[in-house]
């Protein structure tokens, strides 16, 4: 290719010099295309690799591993990506949509936005009423819903006539098609237990301390346990 330019160059009048620089240049200038036109194809795998690597990790993070239920008399309900960030709240009932709608809890650790709901003006005149506040976590991963449930434990541990529990991940699906959280579904399950006549439209009108004592009650009267300890902690006095 170079002996082509030079042959071209060869019928122009000008001086010697100024044609082999001429000559040069446009060489370079061809040899120059040709590397850009090779590495585009290498650049352009690069971008897609790295749009890949991108929506992978946001698959991940928007992707919930773990979910926290917290339940008195609003009801409400974190999920928690593989990261142990929160990445959603939603209240199931009325006063539990006003909770989620007055924390700001998103993005940030669980431990720190369980203490943010717990710590809430709404919960704490709960609490102050004597209501009864159930923390309830359902993990896809046994060693990690150990490591969790010793953290949420610490800070349940600190307020009084509270209870936690852990749950199957498998039931969250369950408690979400009949309209509860995970933790208040299973509120319902060990009360129809001993009360079957028990309907999810009641059980959902009630507060977690109806359940718990409706739930005694029936347990007492058949000479049964309500097995509230079996699953969990209660902390306080009752």
């Amino acid at each position: 290719m170079n002996d082509k330019i030079q042959k071209a160059f060869d019928d122009i009048t000008a001086p010697e010099s100024l044609k082999q620089r001429t000559a040069r240049y446009i060489a370079e200038k061809r040899q120059s295309r040709k590397q850009i036109s090779f590495f585009k194809p290498v650049y352009a795998l690069a971008a897609a690799a790295l749009l890949l690597i991108v929506f992978a990790g946001y698959g991940m993070y928007f992707t919930p591993r773990s979910v926290i239920s917290v339940d008195i008399n609003p009801s409400v309900e974190m999920e928690v990506n593989m990261f142990d960030r929160v990445i959603s709240v939603k209240g199931y009932n009325e006063d539990g949509q006003q909770l989620a709608d007055s924390v700001d809890v998103v993005h940030k650790d669980y431990y720190s936005a369980l203490n943010s709901l717990i710590n809430s003006e709404i919960i704490q005149n709960c609490l102050a009423d004597r209501q009864e506040l159930t923390v309830t976590l359902a993990c896809y991963n046994p060693e990690k819903s150990r490591q969790m449930g010793e953290r949420i434990n610490i800070c349940t541990g600190r307020v009084e006539n509270s209870y936690f529990y852990t749950c199957s991940y498998d039931w969250v699906q369950s408690a979400h098609n009949m309209g509860f959280s995970s933790g208040k579904y299973q509120a319902y399950l060990r009360l129809r237990e001993v009360y079957p006549d028990i309907t999810p439209q009641q059980a959902a009108e009630m507060t977690m301390k109806e359940i718990h004592r409706m739930t005694d009650y029936y347990c007492n009267g058949s000479g049964q346990s309500s097995g509230r300890g079996q699953h969990g902690q209660h902390h306080g006095q009752q």
